[in-house]
């Protein structure tokens, strides 16, 4: 997790659960300039270089509301 929070683009993340509480996946809320500048951190991330990540969908995302 520090090394997510290192490079201060992850804002928050954790992981997704089924009904059972097993985790099945997990989620990222990323500020990022630009998609390419997005996908020039995913391609050196461990997570995706080690196959951590094989699956990744990118949607954009607009705050509405914040504490």
């Amino acid at each position: 997790a520090k090394d997510l929070l290192a490079g201060g683009h992850v804002l928050i993340g954790g992981a997704i659960l089924n009904d059972a509480d097993e985790m099945i996946g997990s989620s990222l809320i990323v500020e990022f300039e630009n998609r390419e500048a997005l996908d020039q951190w995913l391609n050196n991330d461990p997570y995706v270089t080690e196959s951590v990540w094989q699956d990744i969908t990118v949607q954009p995302f607009r705050t509405a509301v914040k504490s």
